[in-house]
């Protein structure tokens, strides 16, 4: 979805022949993959976990949004985007970097994205043939997407009422009364095709140009939020949407998953602890909310018309993907 979002907002914003898009897929062959060859793109076959895949897909390239995909094998993760890191460092052609990293969270499992962020920012800072090339550097951080109310891991979260075909209910392992920061996957790739079109509007985070005595291991980040909400609040603005369009579906919120206090005596051991884990991140980002309510207005500042509210997004495309997911 990120990838997909920044193509399409690069696509739709900037029409140059002087520029080429280039993405990797593992099957070039895909549906998703002819599509965006018809629209011009140059899709490449390969996989980001080689170096000679990465090579091809490089070099030429001046700007770049990156991103790694979360497996939860140990070490994979971190060992694709530290050759990330070493190839963009090595590709001298190469002068902005939008990477779609993560804050911490203080929970192992969760952090990988911080890690490589880290070590993107450590590598890049004691490579003198990086600091010749890179110009411009911007870490963006996502919140809970979404789209994870919809499906995750291929299993469906938003059901038909078998009694009114117009009544709908998300089923998610989201408290009911727990506000996190949300934000569209897609509005990740979006804000980075905006950065990457706008790169003097965030000189103050990302410009390593002109600036000889910044360091890039100091550079900052920013949080993307749409709208800080619990699961009940997603319903409502689906249901303020339907109404807008004249739809007429209505939807209600429902918690599911394990109650913490039956962790123990309910699941398997590794099974009660991925829950924990999972219940732990969504109140250090809860926790997060309310120290860094301002990052909503800063999002909507830094990124007009990109970064969408729940409200924006269900009438955008949000309500389209439900009924898709139906």
């Amino acid at each position: 979805m990120q990838g997909g979002g920044a193509i399409s907002y690069i696509l739709q914003h900037y029409q140059s022949s002087e520029c080429q898009l280039r993405t990797l897929t593992r099957n070039a062959s895909s549906p998703a993959a002819i599509k965006l060859a018809e629209k011009g793109v140059h899709v490449i076959q390969g996989d980001s976990s080689q170096r000679e895949d990465l090579n091809k897909l490089l070099n030429g390239a001046t700007h770049v949004f990156a991103l790694t995909f979360s497996d939860f094998e140990k070490n994979r993760e971190l060992d694709n985007g530290r050759l990330l890191a070493q190839t963009i460092a090595q590709t001298q052609s190469i002068t902005h970097v939008v990477f779609s990293g993560g804050q911490r969270t203080g929970i192992d499992v969760l952090d990988v994205k911080a890690k490589i962020e880290s070590e993107m920012r450590e590598i890049w800072s004691q490579s003198q043939e990086a600091k010749r090339h890179l110009q411009w550097v911007l870490f963006l951080h996502s919140s809970f997407f979404y789209e994870n109310l919809l499906t995750k891991s291929g299993t469906k979260r938003v059901h038909r009422s078998e009694t009114d075909a117009n009544s709908i209910l998300f089923k998610a392992p989201l408290p009911s009364n727990l506000a996190v920061p949300m934000v569209s996957a897609t509005d990740i790739g979006r804000a980075a095709g905006y950065a990457l079109l706008n790169s003097d509007k965030f000189s103050d985070l990302a410009s390593l140009l002109n600036k000889p005595q910044s360091r890039i291991e100091e550079l900052k980040s920013i949080q993307l939020i749409g709208q800080i909400a619990d699961g009940e609040t997603f319903a409502e603005r689906f249901n303020a949407a339907s109404r807008e369009i004249g739809q007429g579906m209505t939807a209600t919120y429902q918690a599911s998953g394990a109650n913490r206090a039956t962790l123990a005596k309910d699941l398997p051991p590794k099974e009660a602890a991925a829950i924990e884990i999972m219940y732990k991140w969504y109140e250090s980002m809860a926790d997060n909310a309310k120290r860094s309510a301002d990052d909503v207005h800063n999002c909507s500042s830094r990124f007009p018309g990109v970064v969408r509210n729940i409200h924006e997004w269900m009438k955008q495309e949000g309500l389209a993907a439900i009924i898709r997911v139906l």
